[in-house]
């Protein structure tokens, strides 16, 4: 029997166990093989194999989106995702479009006046966009003013919407890309959000306010759904509920250890918070001296007028305390197969008995509990996640004394930072930055290679403090001190 006589269903099992490369070379032997190559359902099941199955960040929507799909249009889709991959995963990835912003400044101040404080990127549809907050210090006045914009970078980049007001010491934007763009605005009385549409017909219409919270508090850590987390100026930290002014709980700490104050320097925050992830039946917080998981059911489903505080289900107290961090649910093809929950990074620097911070960076991974039963809800016996964290690589990130740095990790696993790293580009130059990235692994490597960074950008001064990652359409942004925005591409 010929092979063209075979089945489809047979070319099927074959393709499973070859690749893109190999696929591309096959329907070059004749006709019949070439339509075979081009069927729809074979570009389906390669999606599944070699994209899905890998965790390769691709652009995607909703799973109709996908069945919707021509057999052409999804062979571009996985050949764009493996060629992305390709380029991000080098030592040195080429960005194929580079742009600069200069945020508006509203109060005609010099450069080094302005600067950057919150970015995001996100998608609405097929359009781009870049949400940024900067800071103006006006002269003459006693705070300074905070303006937040939406800028389409679809093409050459412009301003769709601007809101300003005055600076009173944070501001975050939604975490959750499940809700529409929204802005949580530390005022000083209160906290104000805004939602953003990005097709209202009036300039100045398209921040709406949607809820405010009448509270002080000293700092926003995190914003995610309706759900937001600030620091008091006391060091306490409360739990609100946008959706209701007037229901918060305290977020109390475990019982910690004595501090070793050899192994860290007085300057060091004990207390500090990083960030938090928050979903609907837990709350992971990251802090200085320990990360700490939270049951939520009882603060989602209380009284809209309600005030308690609740006790970390499960915790890990770290070694040393960290100087700086961050986590994020991996995007994790068998988990979601499995119906667990995802596996967590966390890349944290650890403090150090000296003003200046160590030089590298440490990435841990909690794995989740095949045990877990989310409809118990979360206690101390029934913990989404296996404590205490695996450490499973080591990556280096040298900073000098008072430089500025930044950390952000992708849902797919790409962990970016700012560090200091530039000999081999300014001599042994008192400043410079480097934009360094690596795509963080899920299992212990002995590979000698496998902590090696990217580099993704340098240059000579110390200006960028603030990072953003949109892995999926392999974009990223970084804000200045100077009030300017880069956003490269690797598509």
């Amino acid at each position: 029997m010929p092979i063209i006589a075979l089945p489809a269903d047979i070319f099927l099992c074959i393709f499973r166990f070859l690749n893109i490369a190999d696929i591309l070379r096959f329907r070059q032997v004749c006709r019949p093989l070439h339509d075979l190559a081009r069927l729809k359902s074979v570009w389906h099941m390669l999606l599944r194999t070699q994209i899905l199955a890998r965790d390769i960040p691709f652009p995607s929507a909703s799973a109709d989106w996908l069945e919707s799909l021509s057999s052409r249009e999804l062979e571009r889709l996985v050949r764009r995702a493996i060629r992305v991959r390709r380029n991000w995963t080098t030592a040195a990835p080429r960005a194929t479009r580079q742009v600069e912003i200069q945020t508006s400044d509203i109060t005609r101040s010099p450069a080094q006046q302005r600067a950057i404080k919150e970015l995001k990127l996100l998608h609405r549809g097929s359009h781009p966009y870049l949400l940024s907050a900067t800071i103006n210090v006006q002269t003459g006045t006693q705070h300074p003013l905070l303006v937040i914009e939406c800028w389409d970078i679809q093409r050459v980049p412009f301003c769709i919407a601007r809101k300003h007001g005055p600076w009173a010491g944070s501001v975050l934007f939604n975490a959750d890309p499940s809700f529409p763009p929204s802005v949580a605005i530390q005022g000083f009385n209160d906290v104000q959000i805004l939602s953003l549409s990005t097709v209202a017909h009036s300039f100045n219409s398209t921040f709406t306010p949607v809820a405010r919270l009448p509270v002080s508090v000293g700092r926003l850590i995190s914003f995610s759904g309706r759900v937001i987390i600030a620091l008091e100026s006391d060091g306490r930290l409360f739990m609100y509920d946008s959706n209701r002014a007037h229901h918060r709980m305290e977020l109390l700490s475990p019982s910690l250890p004595p501090l070793n104050a050899h192994f860290v320097h007085p300057s060091q925050q004990s207390d500090a918070c990083y960030e938090a992830i928050i979903t609907d039946e837990y709350l992971v917080l990251l802090r200085a001296r320990y990360i700490a998981f939270y049951a939520l059911r009882t603060f989602r489903r209380g009284p809209a007028t309600m005030h308690g505080a609740l006790h970390p289900a499960v915790y890990h107290v770290w070694q040393t305390p960290i100087d700086s961090g961050r986590i994020a649910h991996r995007v994790s093809y068998n988990a979601t197969r499995a119906r667990t929950e995802p596996p967590l990074n966390i890349v944290v620097r650890f403090a150090s008995a000296y003003p200046w911070p160590t030089n590298m960076l440490n990435h841990y991974i909690l794995h989740p509990n095949p045990d877990y039963l989310p409809h118990l809800g979360v206690s101390t016996d029934n913990a989404p996640y296996e404590l205490g964290p695996t450490h499973l690589q080591t990556l280096s990130a040298p900073l000098r004394l008072f430089s500025q740095t930044d950390l952000v990790i992708g849902e797919y696993s790409t962990c970016v930072w700012l560090d200091s790293h530039t000999e081999a580009y300014f001599q042994q130059s008192a400043t410079g930055q480097r934009l360094a990235g690596r795509v963080l692994k899920e299992r212990y490597s002995t590979s000698s290679t496998s902590s090696v960074a990217s580099v993704l950008n340098v240059h000579d001064t110390d200006t960028w403090h603030q990072l953003a990652i949109d892995e999926r359409h392999s974009r990223i942004a970084i804000g200045a001190q100077d009030g300017r925005v880069t956003v490269m591409d690797y598509a």
